[in-house]
């Protein structure tokens, strides 16, 4: 009996043991899973935080594969979804944590709120905030700041005072709460929302609250660009709901709109050394970017930049006379006027002498020409601001000296933009190197984080230095030579160097590229009248114009 009692003590005690052991075991095992899945998941807030989306996503999916997870995880990878703009997984993701019924990691929802917030994402946020107040419900209030934060993105005001109403007493004195409150009055006093700037800060487009439409603040300055109501369909998709600040100085769109009053056609000022554009302007359906004509004798500054390239003769051109026309091929070559003796290749640009450069661009060959002609037209768009930018093109190849000599002096077979034109008085400013052209500066959210900044590009170098300073030279014969193309466009106290161009059927398109101040140049230009006529007469009444206003407005870029 002794022995029976102590060996079911025995027993008693091992089972005992085997309890104690496998409740230690389990709670071991539970803490031990509950302590990964914690650390995955901060891992995956900090890889959001970080804007490594690819990293946030794995240690989230590593969650939602584990055993007993009920859904946990799925909140982090939808807020990935929807940065990402994959709205549809992300609606599926926030499906398996409402159909789970799944606690919520408070810690996960305020990183993903604080990286829509900070990333200036709104529109996603939006969709992930909606999605909160179905999972945790309106009675946890705990993240109003930031739901009002969201719907003011989404110019969403009243929505915007209804959380902040909702928010928490002893959040009320915070400064994120007062931050937002302060935004919200300015919003409701002025009654829009500005969202696209100049280069000062100043207001180009503003959010009409009272109709929910995009206004331009001053449209008659912007009548070729993208329509108002076109605004959100043309811009990325997180930049459309924040604050653009881009490169136009309104001062000098305002020139621009003021230089071109009476003619038709399009304009841009640019910064030769930063490739900022500082001007766009353009009448009703002429845009600066993509509206292309037939460039003329501005082309004139190519076919000799080749030249120069190639180190030609000067010998077989100046000094000679030129009639009014020659034979070519057989035909019979036409030069706007008789010039008669021209004594050097500067004289031939300042007067425009068709003959001059026909046979030049026939003794380089059509293989020369379209190796620098490629070089500023080449087909090539770009994305901008508001849609895309065009330089321009080369519409046929010529098959023989007639049509090269047509092509060389910018007539036939060649279709450039006002933004392809305008690289070449940038390359010549530039010492040879053409800039690549900037129109934002930078992007930031409501709150004046910046989020998206302009990276300078490095420009292409496309003639020699050498090549630039003889350019430069001949385009300011134009101006001082007494029978120059552009001096008429003279302005007292204002140095410039100019090439003009006439082209089109008539009564003629008048084109025209500068550099002001070229000892030291800041701006460079180009614009294109639209059946403007002769261009020495009307593109010369602009250029003056455009000068004479930069020189009481804009002095500063004159020095």
């Amino acid at each position: 009996m002794p022995n029976m009692y102590k060996r079911k003590r025995s027993f008693k005690i091992g089972k005992l043991k085997f309890v104690f052991f496998t409740v230690i075991l389990l709670a071991v095992g539970y803490f031990s899973f509950n302590y990964y899945l914690d650390k995955s998941l901060e891992k995956g807030n900090a890889a959001l935080l970080s804007g490594d989306l690819k990293k946030a996503e794995l240690y989230y999916l590593k969650v939602t594969r584990l055993p007993f997870s009920n859904g946990k995880g799925h909140d982090g990878l939808g807020a990935v979804a929807l940065l990402q703009n994959r709205h549809d997984e992300a609606k599926n993701h926030f499906q398996v944590v409402l159909a789970n019924k799944t606690n919520a990691n408070l810690s996960n929802i305020q990183t993903a709120l604080n990286v829509f917030i900070t990333r200036g994402d709104y529109e996603a946020g939006k969709t992930y905030r909606d999605f909160l107040l179905q999972w945790l419900g309106t009675e946890v209030n705990q993240f109003n700041i930031e739901y009002a934060a969201l719907s003011l993105g989404n110019f969403e005001l009243a929505q915007a005072r209804q959380f902040l109403s909702n928010t928490p007493e002893e959040q009320k004195q915070s400064k994120p709460y007062q931050r937002i409150l302060s935004l919200a009055d300015e919003y409701e006093n002025n009654e829009e929302v500005p969202i696209l700037y100049d280069r000062d800060g100043d207001p180009i487009m503003v959010f009409n609250l009272n109709n929910s439409q995009y206004e331009y603040v001053t449209p008659q300055l912007f009548y070729a660009w993208p329509k108002q109501e076109d605004y959100g369909n043309k811009m990325d998709r997180i930049d459309w709901k924040n604050k653009v600040f881009t490169t136009i100085d309104l001062d000098l769109q305002r020139v621009a709109h003021q230089a071109m009053k009476g003619y038709e056609g399009s304009l841009i000022l640019m910064h030769a050394g930063s490739g900022e554009i500082v001007a766009a302007y353009g009448t009703k359906g002429f845009s600066p970017f993509e509206t292309e004509f037939e460039p003329g004798s501005v082309i004139k500054v190519l076919t000799y930049a080749a030249f120069l390239e190639e180190n030609g003769n000067p010998d077989a051109y100046a000094p000679n006379n030129y009639p009014g026309n020659t034979s070519i091929s057989g035909k019979v070559f036409y030069d706007w006027k008789t010039h008669g003796q021209l004594n050097s290749i500067g004289e031939g640009m300042a007067v425009s002498c068709n003959l001059m450069f026909a046979q030049m661009g026939v003794d380089l060959g059509w293989v020369s020409l379209r190796k620098m002609y490629n070089r500023f037209f080449d087909r090539k768009q770009t994305d901008f601001l508001l849609g895309k930018m065009m330089k321009g093109q080369i519409l046929e190849t010529p098959t023989n000296d007639y049509e090269i000599a047509r092509m060389a002096i910018g007539l036939d077979g060649i279709a450039s933009t006002v933004r392809g034109l305008i690289q070449i008085p940038a390359a010549i400013a530039n010492k040879g190197v053409c800039p690549s052209p900037v129109m934002v500066s930078r992007c930031e959210t409501i709150h004046g984080q910046v989020y998206k900044k302009a990276t300078p590009e490095n420009g292409k170098k496309v003639f020699q230095t050498t090549t630039a300073t003889e350019l430069m030279d001949s385009m300011k014969l134009s101006l001082s030579f007494d029978q120059g193309t552009a001096r008429r466009a003279v302005v007292e106290g204002v140095e410039a160097a100019m090439k003009t161009g006439t082209a089109g059927e008539r009564p003629f398109d008048s084109v025209m590229i500068g550099v002001l101040n070229p000892s030291k140049p800041q701006l460079v230009f180009a614009f294109h009248l639209y059946k403007g006529g002769k261009c020495e007469i009307n593109g010369a009444l602009v250029a003056s114009r455009l000068q004479s206003q930069i020189k009481v407005i804009a002095p500063q870029f004159l020095q």
